[in-house]
């Protein structure tokens, strides 16, 4: 009969023989707290405003291209913004992908930069309502 004791496993002996340690289990939590005392989720990212308005000086950086609004925009509103879901449809003539149920928004004002994404679906279809 073999049993399988640590001196059986060492190949160089007892000065190399590894020790047994105490497994830490850790608790990861996705919450924390804010400064003010409120639960915060950190894993969930906040989604931004889906509804702004845009200028012509923004750039729109997607699949690896960088665009200008007024690439996809030839007759300019008189206040000179356009919106977000506006400018999604124009795009989605020349990328399919983007569709409304499908894209969603990320952007810096500071900077003036739209980041489209693609999200992809559940199961690998749509369901059509």
């Amino acid at each position: 009969m073999t049993t399988n004791n640590i001196e059986q496993l060492s190949l160089f002996g007892t000065e190399y023989q590894p020790t047994l340690s105490k497994k830490i289990v850790r608790k990861s939590s996705a919450t924390t707290t804010s400064s003010n005392g409120t639960t915060v989720n950190s894993a969930a990212k906040s989604m931004k405003d889906q509804k702004i308005e845009v200028d012509l000086d923004f750039t729109i950086h997607y699949a690896t291209h960088v665009f200008q609004v007024s690439d996809f925009i030839e007759d300019v509103p008189e206040s000179g913004t356009i919106s977000l879901p506006q400018l999604r449809e124009r795009m989605e003539q020349q990328f399919f992908e983007l569709t409304e149920q499908r894209t969603i928004w990320d952007y810096d004002i500071e900077a003036k930069r739209l980041m489209p994404y693609a999200s992809g679906t559940t199961k690998g279809y749509q369901v059509w309502e």
